[in-house]
Order: C-alpha cells, then structure tokens, then sequence
C-alpha cells in the first residue's frame, strides 16, 4: 500500500472541532489530544471529498472515480483511500524551556505524545492556551464590513479582533 503524507498549511484561524458542545460553556469543542489540537481526519477526508465533487460536476473527472478513491456510502465494508488525522509538524522551541522562536520539527508524533502525557495537566492547559483561541464574535470595520484587524502582541500576526 502506497502512503503520502498531507502537508497542510493554515493562511487564517481554523475550527478543528469534534462535533460535541460544552452546553453554557462554549459551542464548540476544539479536538484536541493532550492538550494538543489536531484536524480529525474526518473533516480532511469531507474537504477532500467536497473537492473531488465539484471537480466531477464540472466534467474533470469522471463518474466513478471518487467512489474509487473514498469508497461507496454505505458500504459494509471500508473501501478507497484510508486518511488519518492531522497533527502538528512542528513547535517553537521555548514551548520547552530552550531557544527563542525557532520551530522544531516533531519527527516522532508518537513519541512527542508520550512526552507530552506524562506532562502535569496544567502544562496541557498551557499548550491548549498556546496553540487555542476561543472567540465569542469577531468585531466588523464598518468601514469595509470584513473582520478588524489588529496586531497580535504574543506572535506578531494579524489576526481579526475580538469583540468582548
């Protein structure tokens, strides 16, 4: 069996959620494992899907070529491309004590997750903090009616402006 490896860069925010809701708390649960966020390979697995639909209906592929590659709805048994999910590729350096920005690559994701639970539940707390924002409603420039922007201390990105 032939394996690729998806590289996915983000160009804006991205929900990774799991579907489930903390009622009175948040709408949204970010999917995430030991305090680390990951994209659950179902939501690649749609966006890929959705993709290859919209290549069909305009006549550049064929019929029959996505049931090939996902596999029939419905059926009994898993069939076409197996996606798993997305984790991170790298960190900056002082998340652990050391360096200044510099990302470090995660080589092992395994290994890097068995590090990362034996870590004391308020470390999670912190690399969810880091790598999480949670947003009530995004602020409007009236002036274009797209989100405000402001300059985020922390990372020096843009980033649309919260409105509390």
């Amino acid at each position: 069996m032939k394996k690729w490896n998806l590289k996915i860069i983000l160009k804006s925010d991205l929900c990774t959620a799991t579907g489930e809701d903390a009622p009175g708390i948040i709408n949204v649960k970010t999917a995430l494992e030991n305090g680390i966020p990951y994209i659950p390979a179902k939501r690649i697995k749609g966006c890929l899907l959705e993709a290859g639909m919209e290549m069909r209906d305009n006549g550049l592929i064929e019929g029959d070529t996505l049931e090939r590659i996902f596999g029939k709805p419905g059926a009994e048994r898993t069939e076409g491309v197996y996606i798993g999910d997305s984790h991170l590729h790298s960190i900056p350096q002082y998340m652990f004590g050391e360096g200044k920005g510099v990302p470090v690559q995660i080589g092992d994701y395994e290994l890097f997750q068995s590090e990362i639970r034996n870590c004391l539940e308020s470390e999670k707390t912190y690399f969810e903090e880091f790598f999480t924002r949670k947003r009530t409603r995004t602020a409007i420039d009236t002036q274009t009616g797209t989100a405000k922007k402001i300059l985020c201390g922390r990372c020096r990105w843009f980033r649309p402006e919260l409105s509390l």
